[in-house]
């Protein structure tokens, strides 16, 4: 519809339910349907370009991020793909060992994708943008339901949280290279991405009502340092 008025340009059918933001380059719509596919679209006519098909059964929910010729797309059957983005053929497919339910995000120099899987705990992959192969793996005791984020100096956020009485929450800051910055535990579940501010404070909110904002890096206590070492003793699980 436009903006200047609510009238309507076009409507095409893309036979499948939709659970997030399209993406758009400007050349490129992408939708994301839960009938586990994807499908391009021009955004001018909104006439079908392409569309590319996942397992059946596992369905799609974070939205595909377009960068330069490349689209990147994860999902609930442990797969991280890379599609192009003209022709909608596979480029390559990183086995992620756990369900995706969130997007991806991308280094700022475009080189690095990285994707935030939960299971029996969650794992943050960061995977090679060109070859699609594993770069590093950061553990966390808690589950991951949403994409991490980026900050400008390249320092990836991402919130988990494992369930129980009490629920428990953490918020994870790590480097590039796959190291930790900190981990600060919250007094309940956080289940949203963070939001990370111009001035490099980051928003968390938190199961407790409580909206949390933190810009010194928070001090990691004994507990979130024994949690992590026990995470992190965790064996690959190998592809089908």
């Amino acid at each position: 519809r436009r903006v200047e008025n609510g009238a309507e340009v076009w409507t095409t059918s893309v036979d499948s339910g939709i659970h997030c933001s399209p993406s758009l380059d400007g050349t490129t719509l992408l939708c994301v349907g839960e009938g586990n596919d994807l499908t391009a679209l021009n955004p001018i006519s909104g006439d079908w370009r392409w569309t590319f098909d996942t397992p059946a059964g596992n369905p799609l929910h974070g939205l595909a991020p377009i960068v330069g010729d490349r689209v990147y797309l994860a999902s609930y059957n442990r797969y991280l793909w890379s599609v192009d983005a003209e022709s909608g053929e596979e480029r390559w497919r990183f086995w992620t060992e756990q369900v995706n339910s969130g997007a991806v995000a991308i280094s700022l120099d475009g080189q690095t994708i990285y994707s935030a899987t939960t299971g029996n705990v969650g794992i943050l992959f960061a995977v090679s943008a060109d070859e699609g192969e594993e770069l590093w793996r950061f553990v966390s005791p808690g589950l991951v339901f949403n994409p991490p984020i980026v900050g400008g100096d390249g320092t990836i956020y991402f919130c988990a949280h494992k369930s129980g009485v009490p629920y428990r929450g953490w918020v994870h800051a790590v480097r590039p290279d796959g190291t930790e910055l900190w981990t600060k535990q919250m007094p309940d579940a956080v289940s949203a991405s963070p939001m990370l501010a111009p001035d490099a404070t980051l928003y968390v909110v938190c199961k407790d009502k409580y909206l949390y904002a933190f810009h010194d890096p928070p001090n990691l206590d004994k507990t979130d340092a024994g949690e992590r070492k026990k995470a992190i003793d965790v064996r690959p699980v190998p592809p089908p």
